[in-house]
């Protein structure tokens, strides 16, 4: 829905607006994230799905219709004795249908993929650097591919 905008910040809040109405933050969602949130974005296959990162080790998937707590948190980019990895850069819904998740992290120097709807680690591999930036194409030559940025630009080919 174009009309429907979602922001974070560092108060570790997502605020969700509804550019029809007056009021500057029509939802508030109080995140379980410890620490401020750096990126949300909105599932490509479902209007009320939302995925937040942040500083923490990560990521959480909320339905805007019922955002007490979030419907799947995941876990395992990190390593479990990483408190922080100072940032989870910008996650991204992968594949069509959103049902996967790609996400790089400052100081893990790999791409991690996830299914939604189990919120597993599916497919993990190891770039050599840490990209800033995950993005996917549907279809380049007939396959899915991820790209991965930080210095250069990689076209990278999701294995799961």
């Amino acid at each position: 829905d174009a009309d429907i905008l979602a922001d974070c910040g560092a108060d570790g809040r997502i605020c969700v607006l509804d550019t029809r109405l007056p009021e500057a933050c029509t939802m508030t969602i109080n995140s379980d994230h410890s620490t401020g949130i750096n990126s949300i974005e909105w599932s490509p296959s479902n209007e009320f799905k939302l995925l937040s990162a942040s500083k923490d080790p990560e990521l959480l998937l909320y339905d805007v219709r019922n955002p007490s707590e979030p419907l799947q948190k995941l876990l395992g980019h990190v390593g479990s004795t990483v408190r922080s990895c100072n940032n989870i850069y910008r996650p991204t819904f992968v594949g069509n249908d959103g049902a996967y998740i790609a996400t790089s992290g400052q100081g893990t120097k790999k791409i991690s993929i996830y299914e939604v709807g189990t919120g597993k680690i599916v497919s993990q591999g190891f770039i050599g650097y840490d990209a800033n930036l995950v993005f996917y194409t549907s279809n380049v030559g007939g396959l899915p591919r991820l790209w991965a940025a930080a210095r250069q630009i990689d076209q990278l080919s999701p294995i799961w």
